[in-house]
């Protein structure tokens, strides 16, 4: 083989590999949390864009989770957003202290964007939570951090971000199924409860509709989880019934192992599997408590 054929050999080769390298898809993630909903009442609700997430052939799925031993939302959205408990991340209940961030919260327990921008400052993250404190937990590193008045507000914000941004890690909360189990009670025969969460479905219909919708969606693989920070009994939570404490964790996309998960999921998982998939290496510093859950091996 002569020389000159070589290096036409070796050039394609590499033109190739770079080609190959250059269309690798984009890790990114979505974070949906929908604020008490119970997970036999999920099951029991007409949700089909809920559905689609775990009963196709992309999901990973659990609806025996199990969130923070402290069934408050402070503590129970803190624990998913760390990948740390409540007996470490200090925070105890929902009151803020003048800075707006949840009194106890210990800084270093930081949230899964927040550690995401340590890892890469280029990355684009996004809060969006309809109950207004989470984002206290946020700190000023997070790209962009709103907070609204009604569901539709939050799905409207989250439909614009992804149309006209480039984001790269979003979590989002609804808070009107809570809002609904306080009122009239968290119970699969409440119609009333039953109603918010296939509302709540529909707008994330909407939000996995503008997902799908980018131009660059090819090139992107997304990971979506959908969870919950606590169930309810009567018309409240706090306390360590089976009602209260069980929630659940559905995990799709491309990256995922599909089908039920092993048991002992937690809601620390929510962050610890965010984190894996967008590749940053854990310290065993942090001590999260959460694991990833359903990635397929590398």
């Amino acid at each position: 083989m002569s020389s000159s054929f070589s290096k036409l050999i070796s050039g394609a080769f590499f033109v190739c590999s770079s080609l190959l390298v250059s269309a690798a898809p984009t890790n990114k993630v979505l974070v949906i949390g929908i604020d008490g909903a119970r997970s036999d009442c999920l099951l029991v609700a007409n949700t089909p864009n809920i559905d689609s997430l775990w009963r196709n052939a992309a999901g990973a799925y659990r609806f025996d989770a199990i969130t923070d031993k402290i069934t408050v939302s402070g503590p129970a959205w803190t624990t998913m957003l760390s990948g740390i408990s409540s007996d470490r991340h200090g925070v105890k209940g929902n009151k803020q202290d003048d800075k707006g961030v949840f009194v106890g919260y210990q800084p270093a327990c930081k949230t899964f964007l927040n550690r995401l921008e340590d890892f890469n400052p280029q990355l684009y993250t996004a809060s969006l939570s309809q109950w207004a404190p989470i984002n206290g937990l946020m700190g000023e590193n997070v790209d962009y951090q709103t907070s609204g008045k009604s569901e539709v507000e939050i799905r409207d914000k989250t439909v614009e971000l992804l149309k006209t941004k480039n984001p790269d890690a979003i979590f989002i909360q609804l808070d009107d199924v809570d809002g609904a189990g306080h009122k009239s009670g968290y119970d699969p025969g409440n119609d009333t409860y039953i109603k918010a969460i296939e509302t709540a479905d529909a707008h994330i219909g909407e939000i996995l509709k503008a997902v799908r919708a980018r131009p660059t969606y090819q090139e992107e693989n997304w990971l979506v989880i959908v969870s919950t920070d606590h169930g309810g009994r009567k018309k409240s939570h706090g306390g360590n019934s089976n009602e209260e404490k069980t929630v659940f964790f559905i995990a799709n996309g491309p990256s995922i192992q599909p089908g039920e998960l092993s048991q002992g999921v937690i809601t620390a998982d929510v962050a610890a599997t965010a984190l894996a998939h967008m590749g940053v290496p854990i310290d065993p510093e942090w001590k999260l408590e959460g694991k990833a859950r359903g990635l397929k091996q590398k």
